[in-house]
């Protein structure tokens, strides 16, 4: 509202002068701030009526347990947020805040050598939930290591699932898996003297359930040339194959039903 006013001394026209100017007079509003949560998930706080414009007030959000601040909206549209507190001042609309809670979400992230994992890659989880990794080694080797962060957790293995339990932050896994191989426990490095000796005889540390073939410098013996027995695997090779073999040093391979090899 606008006004005039004039300003007399004790109505003393000869001593003083008499002065009138404009004077604007401003009025200031109420505002009620109504608040609420969309869904579940926490709480904000109670809503405030008659707010004098002007004034400023703290709105705080408190999330349950394993839940986050997903949006906050002033009238529709949205604001941000930190350290789950917004600081508003009063002005001549009524405010309608509205927060929207999420439960907090963490990553798994999966890497494996010579091993396949499903899931596999970058995963996303609930906040304490739980897990299961199915962890297989490729066709040839075997695991060594399943490390969670920095701990061992390949004992923790049940028929090849690792199940992570009550999951409360990002988590890290690696598989390593290594090629099968066998030792020789006996004849690797022998010497045969063709006229001389009869048979070549070698014992891996294998199981014989897992025997397969033999090779040597890389071409496949026919099993006419050679046999094969438990304890743990022996494999004896003709007189005739022998000196069959050219003079020199000469490879031997034998593989195994599960991919594994001694060489």
């Amino acid at each position: 509202n606008s006004y005039s006013a004039t300003y007399n001394q004790n109505n003393d026209t000869k001593n003083y002068t008499t002065e009138t100017v404009s004077i604007k007079v401003y009025g200031k509003t109420y505002i009620d701030i109504k608040t609420s949560v969309n869904g579940t998930g926490g709480t904000i706080s109670a809503s405030m009526e008659n707010v004098l414009e002007g004034a400023s007030k703290t709105i705080t959000f408190t999330p349950s347990e394993g839940y986050e601040i997903d949006k906050v909206t002033i009238n529709g549209t949205e604001t941000s947020v930190t350290n789950n507190a917004l600081t508003i001042t009063a002005g001549t609309e009524d405010l309608k805040i509205v927060v929207y809670y999420k439960i907090i979400q963490y990553t798994i992230t999966i890497t494996a050598s010579n091993a396949e994992t499903d899931p596999s890659g970058i995963i996303t989880v609930d906040y304490n939930s739980n897990q299961e990794i199915t962890i297989t080694a490729n066709f040839g080797y075997k695991l060594t290591s399943v490390l969670v962060g920095n701990i061992e957790m390949i004992s923790e293995l049940d028929d090849e699932v690792l199940t992570l339990s009550n999951i409360t932050s990002n988590q890290t896994i690696t598989v390593t898996a290594e090629q099968i191989t066998y030792d020789y426990l006996e004849g690797a490095g022998q010497t045969y003297t063709i006229d001389k000796n009869t048979t070549a005889t070698f014992r891996i540390d294998a199981d014989y359930s897992l025997f397969s073939k033999v090779y040597v410098d890389g071409n496949l013996v026919d099993s006419a040339n050679y046999w094969a027995k438990s304890g743990s695997t022996i494999v004896t090779f003709t007189e005739d194959y022998m000196e069959s073999l050219s003079e020199g040093t000469h490879t031997l391979k034998v593989a195994f039903t599960n991919g594994g090899e001694a060489t």
